[in-house]
């Protein structure tokens, strides 16, 4: 569980990183770049990083909740409590 958590971490910040870095974002101001096939290529590859972002983001926030729900229902069955 924990892996999982730290893989998604990774590719979260991967992600992140390569967007900063890289110039997937159109200008806005390129009004003459619309349309060709530079601009909708640029526009898909950053869809598809921000679909992956938030993929990752979800995966792990859900890896994180199990993890502590499992915390908790250990804790409960050590001490006879509710989670």
């Amino acid at each position: 569980m924990k892996y999982a958590i730290e893989q998604l971490d990774y590719q979260l910040k991967r992600y992140t990183e390569l967007l900063r870095k890289s110039k997937l974002l159109p200008n806005p101001n390129a009004e003459w770049m619309r349309g060709t096939k530079e601009y909708e290529q640029k526009v898909a590859d950053l869809s598809e990083a921000l679909a992956v972002l938030t993929y990752c983001k979800k995966m792990r926030d859900g890896e994180k909740e199990i993890a502590d729900l499992y915390k908790r229902m250990k804790i409960a069955n050590q001490t006879g409590t509710d989670p």
